[in-house]
């Protein structure tokens, strides 16, 4: 549960590098969706 916390203090401390990492991430799967 504190690792959970943690996860989400973090975010909340970077949560323009999370929001990046997430856009990436979404269109990463899309793309890699559309490829294959």
């Amino acid at each position: 549960m504190s690792r959970l916390v943690n996860f989400f203090k973090t975010i909340r401390n970077n949560w323009k590098k999370s929001l990046f990492a997430t856009g990436a991430i979404t269109y990463g799967s899309f793309y890699g969706l559309e490829v294959y």
